[in-house]
């Protein structure tokens, strides 16, 4: 079994038996360990999370969690897996700016950034987790490496389609745009949010990508 498929498994399938009542037990165990492991990884990063600290508190055994997940590095495969899932529910309402034809027009690539980066000011303590663990897998070896290499290659994907009617280079376009939301959170983050990142954010996409 891969890891981090036992969490995967757990909301797909069930044992032979089992009421819902303990299945519905068993997922929120598994969703109070990713929800404690993000909070570690946030405040002190991935190599100094400690399985046996994730299990205390959120009092099981490390036993019991590492039959969830496998080991420290299925957790982080869940981890991420379980944090993408959410985001993604959260801003599936998007996909209406989508035209039939699969165009974007530039106003509402606006609003499709605009609404990023306002789910991000609404969580600050998951775009640390974001921040930290994205800085940390700069290394080949780390486990999230793959991960956030595929999420900034897929992410420059979607930005120069969605891009691709209004802007003639957007390859390029895409790449500052991230960089300039990437550059604007760790500033606010920084500076322990006292900025208003929103208001920054919609300042320097004015300049970047004009409404004509």
């Amino acid at each position: 079994m891969s890891q981090g498929s036992k969490y995967i498994m757990a909301k797909s399938t069930t044992a032979l038996g089992r009421t819902r009542h303990s299945r519905l037990s068993t997922e929120l165990r598994q969703e109070k360990v990713l929800e404690e492991a993000t909070r570690i990884i946030a405040e002190r990063g991935y190599k100094d999370l400690s399985i046996q600290e994730v299990a205390d508190r959120c009092r099981i055994s490390k036993t019991l969690l590492l039959y969830y997940f496998g080991s420290k590095d299925g957790l982080l495969v869940a981890l991420l897996q379980f944090r993408v899932s959410r985001d993604t529910a959260a801003l599936s309402w998007l996909r209406s700016e989508v035209n039939i034809r699969g165009e974007v027009s530039l106003k509402s690539v606006h609003k499709m950034l605009h609404a990023i980066v306002e789910r991000n000011v609404s969580q600050p303590g998951i775009l640390r987790f974001y921040c930290v663990l994205r800085a940390e897998a700069l290394d080949r070896d780390h486990p999230a490496h793959a991960f956030f290499l595929e999420r900034q290659k897929s992410t420059l994907r979607r930005y120069e389609q969605a891009l691709a009617k209004s802007d003639p280079q957007p390859e390029f376009t895409a790449r500052e745009v991230m960089a300039v939301m990437i550059g604007l959170e760790e500033q606010w983050l920084r500076e322990e949010e006292k900025f208003d990142l929103l208001k920054h954010w919609d300042h320097a996409i004015a300049r970047l990508l004009p409404l004509k």
